[in-house]
């Protein structure tokens, strides 16, 4: 007889999500990973910051600077100076849900901005600097 699976809770989801876009090598895991963050982004922005924030600005660092390329069908799209535009989109889109969640969300509140924002000023900052050396 077949038994029915647990229930994965969001929690955990999020954490397999966040396992998956540090792990991931190729472009387009990166972007599934970052498709399901971004759902979860609104309802729970510190579950999702924590686990992935730094890595969200990697990949915009490691994804966005990318060579230029053709845009030959089923290739990502790039934009002129190079990078995957829909990559960088969607990373953009899942950074201002984080900034603005839901407020009838359990885990929103301005304490969690605040976490954003020092988190998000820190590793641009250490972006720029290694971008500009």
């Amino acid at each position: 007889m077949l038994k029915t699976p647990p229930l994965q809770t969001a929690t955990a989801t999020i954490d397999t999500l966040c396992g998956r876009l540090q792990s991931a090598t190729l472009l387009e895991d990166r972007r599934g990973a970052i498709l399901g963050l971004r759902s979860f982004a609104k309802q729970y922005p510190a579950s999702v910051a924590s686990g992935s924030l730094r890595e969200l600005i990697t990949t915009l660092r490691r994804d966005g600077l990318g060579e230029k390329g053709s845009s030959e069908p089923g290739k990502p799209r790039q934009s002129e100076e190079g990078g995957d535009v829909d990559t960088i989109r969607l990373v953009l889109e899942t950074l201002l849900m984080l900034f603005n969640p839901d407020s009838s969300s359990p885990e929103a509140s301005d304490e969690i901005a605040f976490f954003m924002a020092d988190e998000f000023s820190m590793v641009c900052s250490l972006l720029l600097y290694c971008i500009l050396d």
